[in-house]
């Protein structure tokens, strides 16, 4: 394994040019918002060229829940989009990124699920 950071990984090994078929990318996500991520697979979008897959419903869905304004709503159709992605195979994902977070017995806090660090109901512990 050749652990590089990212900017030595563009300049060394990433040459989008030179891949045909495939898209190696990483995608990060620090909204918390699968649509963020996503939205790199609508037709005629980022990675249309290089990977071929067009799907009018996920586009469909994808632009609905670009403008929603209902929670519930929007939430559906980007379950829906995502089960899209996850049964058609427009990109395989290699690896989920897991946050390790450390609690002092002093600090009475619960990490969030979604993976943000946000300590706004920390409080001293009793």
């Amino acid at each position: 394994v050749d652990v590089r950071e990212f900017s030595a990984y563009s300049a060394n090994v990433w040459n989008a040019a030179a891949f045909e078929h495939l898209v190696v990318t990483g995608l990060g996500n620090s909204f918390g918002d699968n649509w963020f991520a996503m939205r790199a697979l609508l037709c005629g979008g980022q990675y249309d060229d290089r990977v071929g897959w067009c799907n009018e419903r996920f586009d469909e869905l994808m632009y609905g829940a670009e403008t929603e304004v209902d929670p519930e709503a929007r939430a559906a159709m980007l379950w829906e989009a995502t089960d899209i992605v996850a049964t058609e195979r427009p990109w395989i994902t290699l690896f989920q990124r897991q946050d390790l977070v450390g609690v002092g017995n002093r600090v009475d806090w619960t990490p969030r699920a979604d993976g943000f660090l946000w300590m706004y109901g920390a409080t001293p512990a009793n």
